[in-house]
This record gives structure tokens, C-alpha cells and sequence, in this order.
């Protein structure tokens, strides 16, 4: 997406607004609380007509400061998204991507950038992409070379260096899309953020869902790999040709780069494994069928996967 420049001086009109907005509510609270400070010493003077024994308990007289009126009414420095900018923000891999931002008081001399991560947010940005400021305005720019969903957190500072008075932190997210194989784009449908980083979680040899099918199997069957489920398919003699046992298991559609084998054995012994010949085993774009003899007595068979570049 590429940022259309607003007039300078309409954004410093905006500026001006908030800040006027700012000082009417600063200067109404402060009103308020000259008003209590003027009938302080008055309602410390009648306290004692209430007596120790009247049952109604007193508070202390209060100390009020104007120092500070601006914690007081909540009020903070804000960042606020411009020309058009969202959040989410989008983006594409390889292409520009633009996000403008100002501050709702006096621009910041320095803005940092932090990225959400497994332990929390860490300084960083998304690799392609800067921070920089022109005309009193701020961009996240560049172009973007890696895919995946991103949480910011911005923080403006009236120092350089990250120093002096810090803006409210602005929590933003940015989606970068990327040309993702069939197996991203399967993993993408059930996990996002910091996940889609974290192997254990989203690799094809994990099993987050503790079921004994690895995400690699669970594309390749279409199943969900967040939800414990069985093996499907159906075992049984070939209707067609009863010497023989059918093992006809249903596929991803998606999964057709991936490559489906089975190997057998006789004892189940990590050793004694073999693959089994092609010619047992009929491949379409819906499902997978072993063929084997029906009197070759005890045997256990597994299916694999090996997923296409």
C-alpha cells in the first residue's frame, strides 16, 4: 500500500484541535480541584462541631497539587494512524508497504519500534522495513521479505534515543502476505502470530495435539491438527479382487506436491521396516489405496509423507 501525503497544514490543524481539546478538559479538571482547595479550611473548620462521638469519620485534609493534572485526567500523548493507514495493516512480500502515523502533541525526536515474540515484545521490525520521519509525519516503509503476521508495539519519545516523555504505547499489526506453500497455508488456517514461528508448534514433524499424527500427516489427511483425532479410511477385502486387502485412505486435495508412501513389517520393530512397491499402492488426487495379498499372513503397515518444495 502506498501512503498519499496529506497537507502539512492540515495536519498541523489536527494537531491543534487535539491539543486544544486536551487543554479545555485539563482546565476543567483543574477548576474543579482549585474549588475543593478553596472549601478545604472551611469543612476543616466545622469538623470539630461533628464531635469524636458523632459515628461520622473524617479524612484528613486533602493536599492538592496542579503539578500533574495531566495524570490525573488520564490523559496521555497517543499515537494516530494517517493517510488512510489501518490497523491491520497489509502488505505483500516483495512489494512497498507504507504505514504513516503522527502524535496527537508535540512530534516525537525518536520512535521505537518493538516486535511481540515468545517471551514477550523485544526491540526489532519486521526485516524490509524501517522507521523514518518526514514532514513531522512518521512511516513504518519498505519492502517487506519475509511473510507472516506481525504485532507492533510503537512507542514515541520527545528525546532521541528513546529518552524524555513517552506517547501511550500503540499496539498495531501487520499482515505480510507471501506466496506460502499448499503446507503454510493449511498451517496458517489454524495457528497466527508468534506461532507460526515456533517449530515445536507449527513443523511438519510436530504434534501439537498430542494424537500421533504429525502436522505433515495431518495436511496430507486434511484433518485439524489442533483437535486429537484417528486415522481415517476404510480396511477390508477388495470388493473387486477378493485375494486381495484394500487399505483406501481419503486426501487433502491441497496436498498433491506431496509424495505418499507406505512401508510394512513384520514385527513393528524400529529395524524392520520396508517400503512397500509401488505397485501396491494406487495414488489420485482424493485418496490412497494399498493393495496387498490377503494370505500373506501378519503384517503392519504405516503410511508417509514428504512434503513438495
Amino acid at each position: 500500500m502506498v501512503w498519499v501525503a496529506e497537507d502539512v497544514d492540515v495536519i498541523r490543524l489536527k494537531k491543534m484541535r487535539l491539543r486544544i481539546c486536551y487543554e479545555r478538559a485539563t482546565h476543567v479538571v483543574a477548576s474543579g480541584l482549585a474549588m475543593m482547595a478553596q472549601r478545604l479550611p472551611f469543612l476543616k473548620g466545622i469538623s470539630p462541631l461533628l464531635g469524636i462521638n458523632a459515628g461520622i469519620p473524617m479524612a484528613a485534609p486533602l493536599t492538592v497539587s496542579f503539578i500533574g493534572t495531566q495524570a490525573l485526567t488520564g490523559q496521555s500523548i497517543w499515537i494516530i494512524p494517517t493517510g488512510g493507514a489501518t490497523n491491520p495493516a497489509l502488505g505483500k512480500v516483495g512489494e512497498p508497504f507504507q504505514w504513516a502515523f503522527i502524535t496527537s502533541e508535540e512530534n516525537p525526536d525518536s520512535v521505537k519500534v518493538e516486535v511481540e515474540g515468545p517471551d514477550g515484545y523485544v526491540e526489532a521490525i519486521p526485516d524490509g522495513l524501517q522507521v523514518i520521519e518526514r514532514f513531522s509525519v512518521w512511516f513504518i516503509e519498505g519492502v517487506p521479505e519475509n511473510a507472516g503476521l506481525y504485532n507492533l508495539r510503537l512507542t514515541g519519545y520527545r528525546g532521541r534515543n528513546f529518552t524524555s516523555t513517552a506517547t501511550t504505547p500503540y499496539l498495531l499489526t501487520v499482515n505480510i502476505d507471501g506466496d506460502l506453500s499448499p503446507f503454510e497455508q493449511y498451517i496458517a488456517n489454524y495457528w497466527e502470530g508468534v506461532d507460526l514461528n515456533d517449530q515445536s508448534v507449527v513443523g511438519p514433524n510436530a504434534d501439537p495435539d498430542g494424537d500421533g499424527i504429525e502436522n505433515s500427516l495431518e495436511f496430507l489427511l486434511d484433518l485439524d491438527p489442533t483437535r486429537k483425532e484417528t486415522m481415517p479410511g476404510s480396511f477390508g477385502l477388495d470388493p473387486a479382487n477378493r485375494d486381495l486387502l484394500k487399505y483406501e485412505i481419503p486426501l487433502n486435495a491441497l496436498a498433491l506436491d506431496a509424495t505418499v508412501t507406505f512401508e510394512q513389517s513384520r514385527t513393528g520393530h524400529v529395524t524392520d521396516w520396508s517400503e512397500v512397491a509401488q505397485e501396491n499402492v494406487t495414488r489420485t488426487e482424493q485418496s490412497v489405496v494399498l493393495s496387498v495379498p490377503a494370505d500373506q499372513g501378519k503384517a503392519l503397515y504405516r503410511l508417509k509423507v514428504s512434503l513438495g518444495e
